[in-house]
């Protein structure tokens, strides 16, 4: 996979409505989903491309069906979602524990952290946010995009009054935040198409429009340069060569919804061994030791047929799994090395072009001690 990054520079507050909702507030997610890149990006081609059959146009099928370039999540820049193993003392004043739980779980799930003697004891909770690519446990930073609140209220298009229910508020994403993110091509030739048909965009010289309300919110510039990693910090030689527990041991972390299927069709709850050896090709014994997960749906809308598509259900992001790995007397000395490498490059699961099922090996916040 050959990569570029891209900056999204907003030009205005954006909505991107959330999956639910109160009635009268619709709340927009905390990043910019690699769809809504992919469909901007695909309307302004079609913009382009006015007299072409896109039916039959295999140029687009390459770009935006293929599965040949994944437009990845936009997170706030130079951050990722911080895993659902992090914990920390349910006080906030006290600041007293912090702690990546997936490798060295606590034997109690409170706080121990001890005060002229007497232990602390409320329970832990876990974070939520983002967080630097590397940061230190004992420094650790989250940070969340900054919002607003806007009332509005809905005219009715003949009478242009008020109607019932008229009233409510939007929970924007404010046009302060930066984001970033990577999209990412099989090979170069496609790398060098795109580039060249979206060059204004690329370059700032002309907006993109992204989320709900596009008259008044979710303009966006862009600047894009190359990137060998999928996100920036620690290459994937060194994640590997600093995680140890005494053990061939390595984690993946789920940095954006991951949509995967059992052999019921079902959504797991878990990445289990079984999936990973069918991913990988490994023969050797692989161990699930720990994880935390969570279940989330996924709702979307088709600008193209204006309907809502079908629910898909999906790990969410933040997900982390912690394997152990004995290999077969075969295999070779790096082959689990080369695969988990592969497979970070190409990612997992379904609907990998939209976002979804990118994934980190041996982040480096899971084998930090506070």
């Amino acid at each position: 996979m050959v990569n570029i990054s891209i900056v999204c520079s907003l030009k205005s507050p954006f909505l991107i409505k959330k999956n639910h909702s109160d009635a009268n507030i619709r709340e927009s997610e905390d990043y910019i989903p690699g769809r809504n890149l992919w469909g901007a990006f695909a309307a302004i081609y079609r913009q382009k491309n006015p007299d072409k059959n896109l039916d039959e146009d295999e140029n687009f099928y390459d770009l935006f069906l293929s599965g040949k370039v994944r437009f990845g999540n936009c997170y706030l820049k130079n951050s990722i979602p911080v895993p659902l193993s992090l914990y920390e003392c349910s006080s906030h004043q006290h600041g007293h524990f912090k702690q990546d739980c997936l490798v060295d779980q606590p034997e109690i799930w409170k706080c121990q952290n001890q005060e002229n003697g007497i232990i602390c004891g409320l329970p832990l909770k876990p974070l939520s946010g983002y967080m630097g690519y590397d940061n230190p446990i004992d420094n650790l930073k989250i940070q969340n995009p900054l919002t607003e609140l806007r009332m509005r209220n809905h005219l009715a298009y003949q009478s242009f009054t008020t109607g019932e229910g008229g009233l409510f508020t939007d929970m924007v994403i404010s046009a302060q935040n930066d984001f970033k993110g990577i999209i990412s091509f099989q090979e170069e030739k496609k790398r060098k198409e795109f580039i060249d048909i979206f060059k204004e965009e690329l370059k700032g010289g002309k907006s993109l429009y992204i989320g709900a309300d596009r008259d008044i919110y979710g303009k966006i510039k862009l600047r894009f340069s190359q990137e060998t990693e999928l996100f920036v910090g620690k290459s994937f030689e060194e994640r590997w060569k600093n995680s140890s527990n005494g053990k061939l041991s390595f984690s993946l972390t789920l940095l954006s919804d991951t949509i995967v299927t059992d052999d019921w069709l079902g959504t797991p709850s878990r990445l289990e061994p079984d999936l990973l050896k069918e991913w990988t090709g490994l023969k050797g014994e692989l161990r699930l030791e720990s994880w935390f997960s969570r279940i989330q749906p996924i709702h979307s809308f088709s600008n193209v047929h204006q309907m809502p598509r079908e629910e898909d259900q999906a790990l969410s992001k933040g997900s982390a799994f912690l394997y152990s790995y004995k290999p077969s007397g075969s295999e070779a000395p790096n082959l689990l090395h080369d695969k988990l490498k592969q497979l970070e490059q190409d990612g997992i699961g379904f609907r990998l072009a939209e976002g979804f099922g990118q994934i980190a090996i041996n982040l480096p916040i899971h084998w930090k001690k506070p």
